[in-house]
């Protein structure tokens, strides 16, 4: 039957006949090759046993004669007998030693893998068994793997041949009775994604009826031209679905909208209150701080005193939260402003540690400051410092008593520095990390009564992104934790000479 189908390739195999046939011929070769390994060693068995029968056949039945022309010594008797026993297969070499010195021999020893064997002459004399001399024999294994190594190469090369005959067959047999067919049918549904409505059903290449029918293209078939159906009827629901929802996607985008600019007025009222109530609140706290101070000093007795530093301490956190909110609603805000400028990281690191002094005295805790040399950023030097402050009274706050703070300075890839600060403290589980930087979030407050309103980190990540950095952390609950902020590299800053 001449096909309809011009675009027909029957020797076009896809990527699934080619999987067949290499799993094909694979089995085969395996099959194929164990098969020979079992005859091979079975050959090479039955060759070693008829070298074990040459040399039973030597003893046995040449042994009598050799021995009596050895006796006469009948030189040329002896050396006709030995080409004959040389003549079997796989013997290569014979020679007879009378009293360790060789007299006849016949055969060349050429073989480095071989069988020897030394057969003594015995032979009886006036009642009494005399040893005239010794028989030796080599077999040559060699010859046994010459003849195996070419029976493997016919053999594989005969069911390689037969191998590959078969599979381009197999091949063929597949593309003309499913490839093809297939490759039709992968055709229409590419055609029927596009233009439901004008496609035609789907009809194979091949006879209506015929042997062995229906089978599975025939089930293929049906089940494509079922699921057109259901296609194009779905296809006109989703059109009158789609104008429905474009109206409510309308609607709702207009909701949106307007939920959006309620939202950012919402944000501005806060950033605005914020900032308005922390200046509010600074005046009187100021006001406050200075009193406690000036009782401090005051000759009022130690209870008073006592009440007068807790009034100033309490005041002084009260003053760095308003501080902070004050700070965070600038950024929220848009309306902070750094002026960045080349600062030496190891001057900032140093004016930062002498502030922190008091607090690591009280805790006992000792600082390792390896931030040396002249590396430079690009920062607000003032706002640098805040970063530092925060990272490492944070450091002082969390960590063990007697425990160790680790400070590193290194340049990093992308012309970076980086600086690290490294605690000993409890660490920060893992799934506690994605709001560490949040604000108001504190993280580890569980394990004391350490102060704290979780601003400090949120706004430090900001101002280091805020001056073109960033900031991460690398904990490991109950070692310690490292967080850590990367800068621009600057210019070293020039250090003025003393006159």
């Amino acid at each position: 039957m001449t096909s309809a189908w011009p675009n027909a390739k029957p020797w076009h195999f896809d990527g699934l006949a080619r999987r067949l046939i290499a799993a094909l011929i694979l089995v085969s070769s395996l099959i194929t090759t164990l098969i020979t390994a079992l005859e091979l060693y079975s050959d090479y068995r039955s060759d070693i046993a008829d070298i074990d029968n040459h040399m039973r056949f030597i003893r046995e039945s040449y042994l009598p004669a050799l021995v009596e022309s050895a006796w006469v010594a009948d030189g040329v008797q002896i050396d006709t007998q030995l080409e004959g026993l040389s003549r079997l297969q796989d013997i290569e070499y014979l020679a007879i030693s009378i009293e360790g010195q060789r007299r006849w021999s016949a055969g060349t020893a050429r073989s480095e893998r071989r069988i020897e064997n030394d057969i003594p002459l015995v032979r009886s004399y006036r009642g009494h068994d005399v040893t005239i001399g010794v028989l030796h024999v080599v077999a040559s294994i060699d010859n046994v793997l010459e003849r195996l190594w070419a029976k493997l190469l016919v053999t594989l090369l005969s069911n390689l041949t037969k191998t590959l005959l078969v599979a381009f067959f197999m091949l063929y047999l597949f593309q003309r009775l499913a490839g093809r067919h297939l490759e039709r049918i992968a055709r229409h549904l590419r055609v029927l994604g596009g233009a439901q409505d004008s496609t035609p059903p789907l009809q194979l290449e091949r006879p209506e009826q015929g042997r062995w029918r229906p089978d599975a293209l025939d089930d293929v078939t049906a089940a494509v031209n079922s699921m057109q159906r259901d296609v194009n009827t779905a296809h006109a629901q989703v059109l009158a679905l789609n104008t429905m929802l474009e109206q409510r996607v309308a609607e709702r985008t207009r909701e949106l909208e307007l939920a959006k600019n309620e939202a950012e007025r919402a944000n501005n009222a806060k950033s605005e209150f914020l900032s308005h109530m922390s200046h509010e609140l600074r005046t009187p706290m100021n006001a406050i701080l200075g009193y406690a101070q000036l009782l401090e000093g005051e000759p009022i007795g130690t209870e008073p005193q006592e009440f007068a530093r807790e009034i100033h301490r309490a005041g002084s956190h009260l003053l760095e939260l308003i501080n902070d909110l004050l700070d965070l609603s600038r950024i929220e805000a848009g309306r902070m402003v750094t002026a960045a400028q080349a600062v030496t990281v190891k001057q900032a690191v140093d004016d930062t540690v002498q502030l922190i002094r008091p607090l690591l005295a009280h805790k006992r805790i000792t600082l390792i400051n390896r931030c040396d040399g002249d590396d430079a950023v690009l920062a607000d030097p003032t706002r640098l410092r805040q970063i530092l402050l925060n990272l490492i009274s944070n450091a002082t706050k969390y960590n063990r008593n007697a425990g160790q703070i680790q400070l590193d300075c290194r340049r990093v890839d992308g012309g970076r520095i980086r600086v690290s600060v490294t605690d000993t403290g409890l660490g920060i589980a893992t799934e506690q990390l994605a709001k560490l930087f949040t604000p108001f979030e504190r993280i580890g407050a569980e394990h004391g009564s350490v102060e704290g309103t979780g601003i400090g980190l949120a706004l430090a990540k900001q101002l280091t992104e805020l001056m073109g950095g960033t900031m991460g952390i690398d904990s490991t609950p109950g070692q310690g934790s490292t967080f850590w902020f990367e800068l621009p590299a600057a210019l070293p800053v020039p250090q003025l000479s003393a006159v």
